[in-house]
């Protein structure tokens, strides 16, 4: 029987978010697997199919046709037509605790990005970022894991395909390019957060955080978090957000014009990319994020956003403050029309109730593949039409990856925890599902998995 969830249950996100929090669960990279200082653990996660087979995951017949990935036993898998596929047989510690960042398709649809935290000693802090990888999920190689010397974080979206032959990202302190397609694969520097906009002044401290490229590879769209002067190590506000925009027209022109074994393709990369990053000013300056934040791990935080294919719609969060002593957020929802060259104007309000959460609560936005509906993730799952309208809203304990809107722009997944415990190790062990929620009733789609993406 299928998991049903009305509109009446009443779970708190918050206090999961904490327990989380409290059991130190993100933690720094180290792809291993054989022992930790406190004793030998055996290679593989328990229970997985490195571990040794397991049964596939059973997908609920009910659910939306289409192809989409997800986590199932810390490993990839598919669903595609003929029922669930395994992608990934990554060889993870069974003494660790594990955060998948988002799954991101490449256009082509033949490989899946992710950013993977697999912390070894889980009773130390880590951090929230990790390497990010590759998999290859077309007929020709498929399974096949790389990783890369980019690094994304498990929240937001941090990290998006640049065609299908590069990956650009953010670390935090720049936007970086890495072509992973081409016969000689490097980074590059695209934007540096340690130069202001005008390259000639700068007058506080600047991060970067989630990106989005547009369908036509023209744009990159991202958060810039301005720091103020002597608030680095202070909690709560700590400074402003705003999304900018980048011109990336000549690398559009160079991949469009050198194939991945050309040997003029590196010295094309090198001088688009070195115009590109001294270039002056993004596209646009207006699109505020409101306050930006340090969340109670230490973590500076911006609103939540997402951008359509073609940008001409942008939903965003826009922080109005944070109270340190209730440990909550208040802020609150706009879509907008526009497009990244001319700016977006006007905010129409939209998915009231949304907007405060606790502190231990991280945003996640998703928008519909026709722009037409957005959803928020925060103390519980909301949806809602750009155009306004009344929210629909299940209170489920939403996990830290964004919701996923199904092709049918109607059906939304998204991960429900349903508990968090440790064992005598102290590895935290999630129970988590995929759920379908349709705006008036949730079901059960995969029950033990989580991180939906659609093809």
């Amino acid at each position: 029987m299928l998991r049903q969830y009305g509109r009446g249950l009443s779970l708190s996100r918050g206090w999961m978010c904490a327990a989380l929090l409290a059991l130190a669960l993100l933690g720094t990279l180290a792809l291993a697997g054989c022992s930790t200082s406190g004793g030998s653990l055996t290679g593989g996660l328990a229970g997985s199919t490195v571990d040794h087979p397991t049964q596939p995951p059973q997908v609920a017949a009910t659910g939306p046709n289409g192809t989409y990935a997800f986590v199932y036993d810390n490993q990839i898998w598919l669903q595609t037509a003929q029922g669930p596929k395994q992608a990934t047989h990554l060889v993870l510690s069974n003494g660790a605790n594990i955060l998948w960042g988002p799954l991101v398709w490449s256009p082509d649809g033949n490989s899946i990005a992710f950013a993977l935290v697999e912390n070894l000693t889980p009773g130390t802090p880590g951090r929230s970022y990790g390497s990010i990888y590759y998999v290859t999920v077309g007929s020709d190689g498929f399974g096949t894991t790389a990783v890369t010397p980019a690094t994304g974080s498990v929240y937001g979206h941090t990290y998006a395909w640049y065609t299908s032959r590069a990956l650009i990202y953010s670390d935090r302190n720049g936007l970086m390019l890495y072509d992973v397609g081409d016969s000689d694969p490097r980074v590059w520097l695209l934007r540096s957060a340690l130069t202001s906009d005008d390259n000639y002044s700068y007058t506080s401290a600047g991060i970067y955080g989630d990106l989005a490229v547009t369908r036509d590879g023209g744009t990159v769209v991202y958060t810039a978090i301005s720091v103020n002067p002597g608030s680095i190590g202070a909690k709560g506000v700590v400074g402003s957000a705003q999304l900018r925009g980048l011109n990336l027209s000549q690398l559009a022109n160079v991949f469009g014009s050198y194939a991945s074994d050309d040997p003029n393709l590196a010295v094309q990369l090198a001088t688009a990319t070195q115009n590109i990053a001294q270039s002056v000013g993004p596209y646009f300056y207006s699109v505020s994020l409101g306050k930006a934040y340090t969340d109670p791990t230490g973590d500076f935080v911006a609103g939540a956003w997402e951008l359509s294919a073609g940008g001409s719609v942008l939903v965003t969060q826009q922080v109005d403050g944070v109270d340190t002593g209730k440990g909550t957020v208040s802020s609150h929802f706009c879509a907008q029309q526009g497009d990244p060259i001319n700016g977006y104007s006007g905010c129409q309000g939209i998915l009231s109730g949304a907007g405060k959460y606790p502190s231990t609560t991280r945003a996640e936005m998703a928008l519909s593949r026709n722009a037409t509906r957005a959803a928020a993730a925060t103390d519980a799952l909301y949806t809602q039409s750009i155009s306004g309208g009344t929210p629909a809203k299940t209170a489920l304990t939403i996990w830290n990856t964004a919701p996923a809107w199904a092709p049918d722009n109607k059906t939304v997944l998204a991960t429900n925890l349903i508990s968090a415990k440790t064992d005598a190790a102290g590895v935290l062990r999630p129970q988590t599902e995929v759920i379908a929620y349709d705006g008036s009733q949730a079901t059960t789609l995969i029950a033990g998995a989580e991180n939906v993406a659609w093809k």
